[in-house]
């Protein structure tokens, strides 16, 4: 099998990329899974996830060390399990988005139906299952009921920021990266990493905040308010360009800032309330609605299409 695609069987040092199929160029598993695979049972796609895939990540509260930066602390807010149960194909896939583009567009007052439960997880209607455990009130994990679940369908199969129903992908850093930009952020600090480039020539968290006016959906976040706005609400051009360098600027909070949202996040834990969110405020949202009547229009004038 050639993994490096240089036309001969020998040793290889790394598996190169060769994919087009409909060009006849094809790739392959190795091992067992390479058996699987020509029979039928596994399949292999670019930019997709074999069936069988496992992804298991924890959720934790903030440390601080004595250099200032934020570390992961030990004590875990929750573990996150997710399953591939099958293999939907490109065409497959697309379909499901069109289907779920008319039925919002045709009864949009219907709410989606989401399937599973908190024993088998539930699931993302994309061939992935999703399960998890959560603090109690006394700090010690839980299985997440099935209303906690539903939670993770509103970014593994409600935004288009995904592939495949995960993160992975899209957020990989570039192959001359750490550790080929496979690593998790415990194994490197996110200090000093550069910002994204966009297609039209800025950078994804500069944008964030230049359309948001704010460092947070809730434009709570008064460290991030302070830091790259003015007292008009300007942005402060030599941060924004700094961020572009190092976005653990925006990131990484204060240590008093953090030991604020661990506690804040304590709270929700005491009183289990997960079910109407999990976003940590220091201090009562000042920029949210507390109830929207029926058929309020939102006041959006314009979509802003990202770069």
């Amino acid at each position: 099998m050639d993994l490096d695609k240089d036309g001969k069987i020998g040793t290889a040092t790394q598996v190169s990329y060769d994919w087009a199929p409909l060009a006849g160029r094809n790739m392959w598993y190795v091992g067992r899974a390479n058996s699987l695979q020509k029979s039928g049972e596994l399949h292999l796609a670019a930019g997709l996830y074999p069936e069988g895939t496992e992804f298991l990540h924890t959720v934790r509260y903030i440390d601080v060390g004595e250099d200032g930066e934020n570390r992961l602390a030990a004590r875990m807010k929750e573990v996150r399990y997710a399953l591939k149960r099958f293999w939907v194909d490109y065409s497959k896939l697309e379909q499901k988005a069109a289907d779920e583009f008319k039925e919002k567009r045709d009864f949009p007052n219907r709410l989606k139906t989401v399937r599973g439960n908190m024993e088998a997880g539930v699931s993302n209607g994309q061939a992935w299952a999703y399960a998890g455990f959560i603090e109690d009130a006394d700090g010690e994990l839980r299985p997440q009921t099935y209303e906690e679940l539903v939670f993770c369908n509103g970014c593994h199969g409600g935004i288009g920021a995904t592939r495949d129903g995960t993160f992975a992908f899209p957020r990989k850093f570039a192959g001359d990266s750490y550790r080929a930009g496979w690593y998790h952020w415990s194994q490197k600090s996110l200090k000093g990493t550069s910002d994204r480039p966009l297609a039209d020539g800025g950078s994804e968290y500069v944008r964030y905040l230049q359309e948001n006016g704010a460092g947070d959906e809730f434009r709570a976040n008064t460290e991030a308010l302070q830091r790259f706005f003015d007292a008009s609400g300007r942005p402060r051009e030599a941060e924004l360009e700094q961020l572009q360098q190092d976005v653990s600027r925006l990131l990484f909070a204060s240590a008093r800032r953090a030991m604020q949202l661990n506690k804040a996040y304590w709270v929700i834990v005491r009183e289990q309330s997960f079910q109407a969110g999990r976003d940590t405020l220091v201090s009562p949202p000042g920029n949210v609605h507390d109830s929207i009547e029926p058929g309020t229009e939102t006041g959006v004038a314009e979509i802003l299409v990202g770069g």
